[in-house]
């Protein structure tokens, strides 16, 4: 008798808090709608309370009825939630960001400047009065109201308020503070891509930088490498006169062991700079075989991504041709090696698509060769990429072997050289997998139109 009452009451208990959910009118406050929302069973019931609080957010923003600045508050922070959810359409709320932004509150300034990062974009009308108010904050003497309105500029500023901020950006650079020469040189970075117009006045802040970039912190260089990086892709002339400062670089590459994001990135910009040289420097390219092993006395690696970016930047250089012969045999190993990780084996494989792209013309130049022996060396050469490196290759007349990989490295090789086609057209035959009903096996039908060798398209 006891447990059935029991359980009667706690049905009732229970269906009582679902229906005091469900007919609850919004609050102001987020603790309440976040509890309400995490109760909800089904995904209707979650759209039908995210539509009903934007309804009364809306309303609320339309009518102004605040008894005071916390609810206004309130609705801005729900609205950042319901945004990141990403389920429903909600409210800009610029008025509430534009009033909270011109606040003398640093906590309100704070959320008005993310509301504006989460709410806003480029296309919102609101930047024109907001101009002003970012404005004021940049020439605020506190470094917290520059680091926040640095973040808006650099994440929606729009053309209008880049061309208007870009000269206060470009005294920040120049700032004592690490902190707020970092964002000032990342921000600068976006203004250049947005308003290519811009970039001789970012470029003039680079006078002194080879002098005192052994003083600056590792933020602040890779922020200033990003600048440099869209410099010398929107203009020629950039690229030359950085290309100056080649043994500068290659001397925070040598000392920054222990930064691997610092360590790419400064090989990405020497690949750049370099890439265009009849021959690549030999310094240079000592430094990047220096990196493809993984400790040596000179440099020392602390992750597995700047060694892959140097067998990178040492197959896209106009290397020697030992160095490019001993980078493609240690990536070739890392493939080959069943007990490598996954990531390391696909990264590898990736960089060697760089190694081939130079040869892919005059490989498929000879597949409309009439010469025997040049069809049957591409043949040779296709079936020994497609089959198992421990079992024994497959002859020139057997491709029944190979159309179909039996490995993910023979795939990936399939997939990404076209290899399957390779053979295909070599014997003039549509390739046909070995079982059809096999899920794993490669289907090409050389018939349709629309087909492309992978390697080729864009």
């Amino acid at each position: 008798m006891f447990p059935n009452a029991r359980r009667k009451i706690a049905n009732l208990k229970k269906n009582t808090k679902k229906i005091q959910t469900m007919v609850v009118s919004p609050s102001f406050q987020l603790k309440m709608f976040q509890n309400r929302f995490r109760e909800c069973e089904t995904p209707e019931e979650e759209r039908r309370i995210l539509i009903t609080e934007c309804t009364f957010i809306r309303d609320a923003l339309r009518s102004h009825h605040f008894s005071n600045a916390n609810q206004k508050l309130g609705c801005l922070l729900k609205l950042m939630y319901i945004a990141n959810l990403g389920l429903v359409e909600t409210p800009k709320g610029e008025i509430v960001i534009m009033e909270f932004m011109c606040g003398k509150s640093f906590e309100n300034v704070r959320i008005a400047c993310l509301a504006a990062m989460i709410l806003l974009d480029e296309k919102n009308d609101i930047l024109l009065l907001m101009t002003n108010a970012l404005q004021n904050l940049l020439n605020h003497k506190k470094t917290e109201y520059k680091s926040m309105a640095l973040n808006v500029l650099a994440n929606i500023g729009s053309k209008e308020m880049c061309s208007e901020l870009a000269f206060k950006v470009v005294n920040l650079m120049a700032s004592t503070e690490m902190l707020i020469r970092n964002k000032a040189s990342f921000c600068g970075y976006k203004i250049v891509r947005k308003v290519p117009e811009l970039a001789d006045m970012f470029f003039e802040t680079f006078g002194s930088f080879a002098q005192n970039v052994e003083n600056l912190s590792n933020g602040v260089i890779m922020s200033n490498i990003n600048l440099i990086m869209e410099l010398c892709k929107q203009d020629e002339a950039y690229r030359r006169h950085f290309k100056q400062m080649i043994p500068n670089f290659c001397r925070i590459l040598k000392r920054e062991a222990n930064e691997p994001f610092l360590q790419v990135k400064l090989m990405k910009l020497l690949t750049l700079l370099e890439h265009d040289s009849p021959k690549a420097d030999p310094e240079l390219v000592k430094l990047l075989m220096s990196f493809t092993v993984y400790k040596t006395f000179s440099v020392a690696c602390k992750s597995i991504a700047p060694v892959y970016e140097a067998c990178r930047a040492v197959l896209e250089l106009n290397s020697g041709e030992f160095d490019r012969k001993f980078v493609i045999e240690k990536l070739d190993k890392t493939v080959e090696n069943v007990h490598e990780s996954l990531e390391k084996r696909y990264t590898a494989l990736s960089i060697l698509t760089t190694a081939i792209k130079p040869e892919q013309r005059h490989i498929i130049m000879c597949l409309n060769s009439n010469e025997y022996k040049i069809n049957s060396d591409l043949r040779n050469l296709a079936a020994r990429n497609l089959a198992e490196p421990k079992q024994q290759r497959p002859s020139v007349d057997s491709f029944e072997m190979a159309t179909t990989p039996t490995s993910p490295h023979e795939k990936d090789l399939a997939m990404l050289f076209g290899i399957g086609e390779v053979v295909s057209r070599a014997n003039n035959v549509p390739m046909q997998p070995a079982n059809p009903n096999d899920p794993e096996a490669v289907l090409i039908d050389l018939s349709d139109p629309d087909y492309s060798i992978p390697f080729l398209s864009k």
